[in-house]
């Protein structure tokens, strides 16, 4: 399936915006104690009041909550925990900066690894590019493999 890069791009600037609110949220540290015990025990909820509520016993909230602090709790099993409560999960995957950023990173990075080699290749052969013709087929090989999104663009250095 051949996907229609104007497409891509656009939908790129429209998730960029979505995720312009998540990114101030992830900012916010997780509870040392984990999300679901700061808010049983802010509610003065016990562990045992919890349990009865989901239908199961004290020992299986108190490893829930340990779960969580450990980052090993299942999504499925938090959500009805926080349902029980009266809460919900929230779920995103967030990135560091913005798509189009990351993309135009990532070109970046595979623009320079291919020029490397083809660089040190040209100097052995003595056939040397001038750095200034370099930066500019950096520039253009970058561009490149962006409008294309080129498999190399994730490829592991």
């Amino acid at each position: 399936m051949k996907l229609n890069r104007n497409i891509l791009h656009q939908q790129r600037r429209q998730l960029d915006e979505r995720l312009k609110a998540w990114r101030q949220v992830s900012k916010t540290p997780r509870p040392r104690m984990g999300w679901l015990k700061a808010v049983r025990e802010s509610l003065g909820v016990t562990t045992r009041q919890l349990a009865h509520l989901l239908g199961t016993n004290n020992g299986v909230v108190v490893r829930l909550e340990q779960r969580e602090r450990e980052g090993k709790v299942t999504l499925e099993a938090l959500d009805r925990a926080a349902q029980a409560l009266g809460f919900s999960v929230v779920y995103a995957i967030v990135p560091d900066d913005t798509l189009e950023a990351i993309v135009d990173e990532k070109a970046q990075e595979a623009a320079h690894a291919i020029l490397r080699s083809v660089t040190h290749t040209m100097k052995l052969e003595k056939q040397e590019v001038r750095p200034k013709a370099t930066r500019a087929q950096l520039q253009e090989l970058a561009q490149s493999l962006k409008t294309r999104l080129a498999p190399e663009l994730w490829t592991k250095r």
